[in-house]
C-alpha cells in the first residue's frame, strides 16, 4: 500500500483469480480495518475504490461447504488439490 501515489484512488481497480481473488480481499480489509500500530497506518485510499473482480476467488479450504460440495465438478480446485494445499508444511 506504500506504493500508492495517486490521490485519486477512484481510478484503482484490483482483482484475481483463485488465490489472487483471496489477495484482493485482503487488500480490501486491510483498508478497512487498519491498526492504529501498523507500520502502514494511514495508508488507505483517498476515495472509494473504481471496483474489485474476484473469479472463482479462494476464500476457504473448507470443502464441505454446501457450495463447494453442489458445484465441486465445475471448479479447477478439486477436493483432492486443495486437500493437498491446505495440509501443514
Amino acid at each position: 500500500m506504500a506504493q500508492i501515489t495517486t490521490d485519486n484512488s477512484s481510478k484503482i481497480m484490483i482483482g484475481g483469480d483463485s488465490a489472487g481473488g483471496h489477495l484482493s480481499l485482503s487488500v480490501l480489509s486491510y483498508l478497512m480495518h487498519q491498526y492504529a500500530d501498523d507500520e502502514f497506518s494511514g495508508k488507505g485510499v483517498s476515495d472509494p475504490l473504481a471496483g474489485c473482480f474476484l473469479i472463482s476467488p479462494l476464500l476457504s479450504l473448507d470443502v464441505n461447504t454446501p457450495s463447494y460440495k453442489e458445484t465441486h465438478y465445475a471448479d479447477l480446485l478439486s477436493i483432492p488439490v486443495v486437500g493437498l494445499g491446505g495440509r501443514p508444511l
